[in-house]
């Protein structure tokens, strides 16, 4: 395997572990908010 194909490999893995980081962040933050909120108010799909 090439280094030039190797490098975009690993570039491309660790798009994607820092990118489903970031989506698991931001699930988190939403779940919260949902708590804070009114427990009437209905939820936005």
């Amino acid at each position: 395997m090439n280094p030039m194909k190797k490098k975009l490999l690993d570039l491309l893995r660790d798009t994607f572990r820092s990118s489903m980081l970031l989506s698991s962040l931001v699930r988190m933050l939403q779940d919260e908010k949902i708590e804070k909120q009114d427990a009437s108010q209905p939820l936005e799909p």
